[in-house]
C-alpha cells in the first residue's frame, strides 16, 4: 500500500484503517475475511467525500473482530478499532 501524502508532498502515519488492511493482505482479503464488500473496505482509506479518513466505522467492529480471530491475528489487531462502549464511552477490551 502506497503512504498516504499531505498537501506538501510529505509522508502522513499510516491510519488505523491502512495498518488493519495491510494485517489481512491487503483490500480484497479484507473484504473476503470480513464478509464486507470491497468498496466498503475501500471507503475506509479514502479522503473522498464517502470515505471515512482511515477510520473504521464502529459498526464493523464486531465483523473485525471475528474475522481477526478466525485468522490467528494478535491482540495488537484489536488495537487499530476504536472498541469504545456507546453508552459511557469506556473502552471494550477484547
Amino acid at each position: 500500500m502506497h503512504p498516504a501524502v499531505d498537501e506538501m508532498g510529505d509522508a502522513m502515519p499510516a491510519s488505523n484503517a491502512s495498518r488493519l488492511i495491510d494485517l489481512f493482505g491487503g483490500v480484497r482479503a479484507t473484504a473476503s475475511a470480513t464478509g464486507l464488500d470491497i468498496a466498503t473496505v475501500s471507503r475506509w482509506t479514502s479522503t473522498g467525500k464517502r470515505g471515512t479518513h482511515g477510520q473504521i466505522p464502529a459498526k464493523h467492529n464486531t465483523i473485525i473482530m471475528n474475522a481477526a480471530k478466525r485468522e490467528g491475528f494478535p491482540a495488537r489487531a484489536y488495537a487499530l478499532l476504536d472498541l469504545r462502549c456507546p453508552v459511557c464511552g469506556n473502552k471494550w477490551k477484547p
